[in-house]
């Protein structure tokens, strides 16, 4: 009794440790969280190591029951890891940290009310180089018809067939008529509307991979 009354003495101090959590302002779906707890002991004796746990909500997923960590003089750092469920706004709600005294005869806990809130948004870097390929391409400001030959969908003209084109393009009636191989030229469309239209029934909901379909159309 008396050595786990000295424990509970020398140990670091509940009330004398400051927590402080670090993570990004927003993450993504399908992503991994990555989040620092650095606690700092200001009274007591530091102890050689900490377990720390997260209290979240149902968009995150920790990869780890309890995260361990040695002890550096008075500072304790643990690097924590959850698994993006989905979109919406992620909660790290408390942060449950737990140690021994220095005679590991005394197990203290303390409960930190974190109310951290992260942004989860869509991921689009798998768009983004393609993106940027195709607002570096020199067209037209305006709304001014551009006439441009090439790949599109509206008829310009006939020309003959030369090597390297694609043979898709000839236009067979025409040239059985002039006896010779000719192709269609077609006009590049500019400055046009796309709609894209994404289903958000319930079938949407059903998971591929580690997010549902509703997240991969996004």
């Amino acid at each position: 009794a008396a050595l786990i009354m000295t424990d509970a003495l020398l140990g670091a101090n509940r009330r004398g440790m400051d927590v402080e959590l670090s993570t990004p302002a927003y993450s993504h779906a399908g992503a991994v969280l990555a989040a620092r707890v650095d606690m700092r002991f200001r009274r007591g004796h530091p102890p050689w190591r900490a377990d720390v746990r997260l209290e979240t909500n149902d968009l995150l997923k920790p990869r780890a029951r309890v995260w361990r960590s040695r002890s550096s003089h008075d500072l304790i750092s643990v690097e924590t890891a959850s698994d993006v469920v989905r979109r919406g706004e992620a909660e790290i709600r408390r942060i449950w940290i737990e140690w021994r005294g220095p005679l590991e005869l005394v197990t203290k806990r303390r409960i930190i009310e974190a109310d951290r809130r992260v942004s989860v948004i869509p991921d689009i870097s798998s768009v983004k180089s393609e993106a940027l390929r195709l607002f570096a391409r020199e067209t037209s400001i305006g709304q001014r018809d551009y006439l441009e030959k090439g790949g599109g969908s509206e008829f310009e003209a006939l020309r003959d067939f030369l090597p390297g084109m694609d043979r898709r393009t000839i236009d067979w009636k025409q040239s059985a008529r002039h006896t010779k191989l000719l192709a269609k030229e077609f006009r590049t469309e500019q400055d046009q509307t796309v709609i894209f239209a994404i289903d958000t029934g319930r079938l949407m909901c059903e998971p591929i991979g580690r997010l549902p379909k509703i997240d991969h159309a996004v």
